[in-house]
């Protein structure tokens, strides 16, 4: 009865339990195609997840009121700039320390963005939400500037740029 029952044993063994190679083999490529589509997915959802990133550059017309020191610098360099655009309130930018000491308090100016990117996600801003912290001195720096041209002066002259950027 032992002899017996070892030959069934064996024989089930040899024959894998009914299933065919043929059958392995499409689950096994099925599975495949099954964890490709899930990494696609998740890459869809990842994608889904993120905002652009927007890059803010451009220039404005506006009246320079002020220059700031950074207290923490401790150096007395201006590095900032109280500026009002046209018919607005005072907006504090950033300001190159190079051209600080070239301005003129209580002149109009057009001022020159630095190129900025703002990195984005889903759990940060709209581009709505982008677009008026920038108008309200966020992110802004200014680069250079020029005197404005006699047709820019007296009217509200933004040419504040945003550029959507896939990240």
């Amino acid at each position: 009865m032992r002899k017996l029952l070892s030959i069934v044993g064996v024989c089930l063994l040899l024959t894998g339990c009914g299933v065919s190679k043929q059958d392995y083999e499409a689950l096994v490529q099925e599975n495949q195609q099954l964890q490709e589509q899930v990494q696609e997915l998740q890459a869809q959802i990842s994608n889904a997840e993120k905002l652009p990133d927007v890059k803010i550059t451009g220039g404005i017309v506006a009246t320079l009121h002020g220059l700031l020191e950074d207290p923490f610098a401790g150096d007395g360099v201006p590095r900032y700039a109280l500026i009002q655009y046209f018919q607005s309130g005072l907006t504090l930018v950033g300001i190159e320390p190079e051209i600080a000491p070239e301005l003129e308090i209580g002149k109009n100016y057009y001022f020159e963005i630095a190129p900025y990117t703002v990195r984005n996600s889903r759990y940060q801003f709209t581009l709505e939400q982008i677009k008026q912290l920038a108008h309200d001195g966020q992110w802004l720096r200014i680069a250079g500037y020029r005197e404005p041209n006699e047709d820019e002066i007296g009217i509200l002259r933004e040419e504040i740029l945003f550029f959507e950027e896939l990240n």
